[in-house]
């Protein structure tokens, strides 16, 4: 038996043995345990659609990251220079970052952890795409313009930025598959809708 239908039977019982009064505040405590389990449903169900809005982002990006450039990366060999531009200026993480506080919430210590690492790996891999762009735009100048402006420093300038982007391109393509892994992770458990008896 729920606690609501007790108290609903206590405050019967109260207000036929010691009269309206008595009925009355059992009345307000049911009042309270109706507002209390409404409040618990309420916020059950704010968590349970962040959990599946977050989900549907990290979909959505997965799926335009690995259509493009995470396609390029995993064919990419190891030991040459990583030569693409990666335009990474845009706010990507809208769901996560506007609904940040709400994360602690989530029931689950392993999840929370989880939706975390992944948001700052996928951030920090962000970072290693910009870091490599401005790589692969001095490199590009070296070539272009290189000639003309560096004179005969032209060739030891550009073979050390080519040095530099082949020990990167092998960083770069660790930290596209750790993002990975933890996208499949976290995909994994937000598939796997909360319990109301979980959330307190």
């Amino acid at each position: 038996m729920e606690t609501f239908q007790i108290i609903l039977g206590i405050c019967a019982i109260a207000a036929t043995v010691y009269g309206a009064s008595r009925g009355a505040k059992c009345g307000v405590i049911l009042a309270d345990e109706k507002a209390r389990k409404r409040k618990k449903e309420s916020d059950f169900n704010e968590i349970e659609n962040l959990r599946k809005a977050l989900l549907a982002e990290i979909l959505v990006i997965e799926k335009i990251y690995m259509e493009g450039m995470g396609n390029v990366i995993e064919a990419h060999p190891e030991n040459e220079s990583f030569l693409y531009i990666y335009p990474t200026g845009q706010r990507y993480f809208v769901i996560y970052e506007e609904n940040a506080h709400l994360i602690g919430r989530i029931p689950n210590d392993t999840e929370r952890s989880l939706i975390v690492k992944t948001y700052l790996q996928a951030k920090g891999l962000l970072d290693s795409y910009q870091y490599n762009n401005s790589m692969t735009e001095k490199m590009n100048y070296t070539r272009g313009l290189g000639p003309v402006i560096l004179g005969q420093n032209y060739i030891p300038v550009q073979s050390e930025i080519d040095k530099m982007m082949q020990l990167y391109t092998p960083v770069l393509k660790k930290l596209h598959f750790e993002v990975k892994r933890s996208v499949n992770e976290l995909k994994d458990s937000l598939g796997i809708p909360l319990k109301s008896r979980d959330f307190t």
